[in-house]
């Protein structure tokens, strides 16, 4: 087994440098891949109680829709380990142009 030179260390150096610096620039552009689909810092997901209150309803108004129609006035509605939560971007947008399929007057 021959010894590592030091141009094999710098190699290896430089190859570790550039992992981390891929590592990182990934995790900015998600970041802001994230914030530009949301409009600000905010997840991308939201609670049921978090958004009956954008929606100026109770909580169990919201579930009683989401059990009815397996959306939140056509907000998709993600299930997990027995946590429901609400895309905050379709919310919004709902909130903006009314619910899906029915046109906004004007």
């Amino acid at each position: 087994m021959r010894t590592p030179t030091d141009r094999d260390l710098i190699h290896q150096l430089l190859d570790e440098l550039a992992e981390r610096i891929a590592r990182r620039v990934a995790e900015r552009v998600c970041a802001a891949i994230q914030r530009d689909a949301t409009g600000g810092d905010e997840p991308l997901l939201c609670t049921v109680a978090q958004a009956a209150a954008l929606l100026g309803i109770s909580r169990s108004a919201a579930y009683e829709e989401i059990a009815r129609s397996g959306t939140l006035f056509g907000a998709p509605v993600l299930k997990t380990s027995g946590r429901m939560y609400v895309s905050r971007p379709a919310l919004k947008s709902m909130i903006a142009n009314g619910p899906a399929g029915q046109r906004r007057a004007g």
